[in-house]
């Protein structure tokens, strides 16, 4: 997957500062600016990184770094610095995370506690992604349910090395046929987290008579 991230970069003030340019001779043209860096993600502003400052010919184009500043125009910088506000806009990403972030955690709540529901009530026809190892999926397909004990019937298609898309189209991918093994499963098996361990997630079509 590609990701666009990194730190880019705003100039928030420039200030010329009296004597020559060191290169270039030329008087009064020497530039100190305070630039304030900014984490991004897809270009969406995260959060504002420490004020940085660094001089600037405006005739010759010589640039001085933060780190190589003399002690003087260091001071001249963090006296300047003070008074240069952040953007508030560059606050934006952190603001939609803090405001996100519960709300995907209540969504990822409710989808567990909805496959726990599915295991624990199981139907004919709901579907098991299994997990056979690190990123190795095979599916089975629950076959009959009795009092205490669910029978399901392995796919003959099994997906190595899938990585999330890869996995998402194993399992939305039609013309799977549950060929294999038969499995029994006691039904107090499937209220045993570590018992379902190898249970992936669970799937079952929306009809009008099974309901959610």
């Amino acid at each position: 997957m590609f990701l666009v991230h990194g730190i880019r970069r705003k100039e928030l003030s420039g200030h010329i500062l009296p004597g020559r340019c060191p290169i270039c001779e030329e008087n009064a043209c020497v530039q100190l600016l305070v630039i304030q860096p900014y984490a991004h993600f897809f270009w969406l502003p995260l959060f504002p990184l420490p004020k940085r400052g660094k001089t600037v010919c405006m005739n010759c184009g010589h640039e001085v770094a933060h780190r190589k500043l003399a002690p003087g125009i260091k001071q001249l910088f963090s006296d300047l610095r003070k008074d240069e506000r952040t953007p508030i806009w560059m606050f934006t990403g952190a603001v939609i995370v803090a405001v996100a972030l519960p709300l995907f955690v209540q969504a990822m709540m409710r989808h567990d506690e909805q496959q726990d529901n599915l295991l624990v009530e199981p139907r004919t026809g709901d579907v098991w992604t299994i997990k056979l190892g690190y990123k190795h999926y095979t599916m089975y397909r629950v076959e009959e349910v009795r009092t205490d004990s669910v029978f399901v019937r392995k796919s003959a298609d099994e997906v190595e090395n899938a990585g999330v898309m890869a996995l998402v189209k194993f399992q939305t991918g039609s013309g799977k046929e549950f060929t294999g093994e038969r499995i029994g499963y006691a039904r107090k098996e499937l209220l045993d987290l570590e018992a379902r361990g190898p249970i992936h997630s669970v799937e079952r079509k929306r009809t009008r008579e099974s309901g959610p």
